[in-house]
This record gives structure tokens, C-alpha cells and sequence, in this order.
């Protein structure tokens, strides 16, 4: 991975954990080593715990990249945050979705394989590769599933942190 993008990765890390902690959670990054988590969150009393996997994105585009681990289910106490992180020169603040694993695991593989069955611009057939891209706006594409109720929804963690 080059700096720059494992600055920004470290940068979104660094913002979810932030985020977590104001909202009187606890949150302990992993290391590249653990499974499937990028982020453990505790409640107050620790007596219940998530696992975060986490994603960066700049906010001027309208996508984010979560590769083909997004099509597995790891358990309802997995969540995906897609975390917005603006470049360096920019003013704006972090925006975050926060979606449960469960929606993740049931949407990313339809709208890949929708992606895949679909011809392209120019007839071509799409070849598999394992990026995969979650559309953060809406827009007239077939492969767009509605993610505007996760922006910021932050309530969904402390829901499930009770």
C-alpha cells in the first residue's frame, strides 16, 4: 500500500475511533493481522462489542471501494463504516455510513453480479476482478442500492451496543 493512501487509511481509523469516543463509546483499533476487524467498540460497561470493518472514501466521488469481503456475512455483530475523509486541502468534515454487515452481505453480491450479467457501454462483458464498489449517491445506474439511510446513522451502533 503506498503512504499516501495508508495515511488516509490511518487518518479514517483515527476519525471513526474519534467519533466512537464522543458518543461515549470504547474503541480499539486492530492491527492488519486481525480478521476481519478494523475496529472493536465497546459499550460504556463493556458488556457488549461490535466489530467494525472500515473503508475510506473521498467525498468528492460518489463511490467507495470495499473489495469482495463485502459479500460475506460475518454475524450481526459486524458492521461496515464507509468513512468520507476529505483530502488535506479541503474544509469539510468526515461523513460517515454506517451499515450493518447483514445489508452489506445481502446487496454487494446482487449488484455485482447485475454489474457482470450487464453488458458495457460498448457491448463488452464486464470480467470479474475483485473490486467491488458501493455507489454512494443516487443515480440511474442498475448496480445503485439505496444507502442514504446508513449517512451518519450512527444510532444503528448504539442500538445494537444496548
Amino acid at each position: 500500500m503506498n503512504s499516501k493512501k495508508n495515511s488516509r487509511r490511518i487518518k479514517s481509523l483515527s476519525a471513526v475511533v474519534n467519533e466512537l469516543t464522543l458518543r461515549g463509546f470504547i474503541a480499539i483499533p486492530q492491527g492488519r493481522k486481525t480478521p476481519n476487524t478494523d475496529i472493536i467498540v465497546y459499550n460504556p460497561q463493556k458488556t457488549k462489542s461490535l466489530n467494525l470493518i472500515v473503508r475510506t472514501y473521498n467525498p468528492e466521488k460518489p463511490s467507495c471501494i470495499v473489495g469482495p469481503k463485502a459479500a460475506h456475512y460475518f454475524g450481526e455483530n459486524f458492521f461496515w463504516i464507509l468513512a468520507g475523509i476529505p483530502l488535506s486541502d479541503s474544509s469539510n468534515n468526515p461523513e460517515y455510513y454506517i451499515i450493518p454487515n447483514r445489508v452489506m452481505a445481502e446487496n454487494e453480491p446482487k449488484y455485482h453480479r447485475l454489474w457482470l450479467d450487464t453488458p458495457g457501454r460498448s457491448g463488452h462483458i464486464h470480467k470479474d476482478t475483485n473490486m467491488r464498489v458501493v455507489l454512494l449517491v443516487p443515480n440511474n445506474s442498475p448496480y445503485y442500492w439505496d444507502v442514504s439511510p446508513y449517512f451518519n446513522n450512527w444510532d444503528l451502533i448504539a442500538e445494537t451496543l444496548k
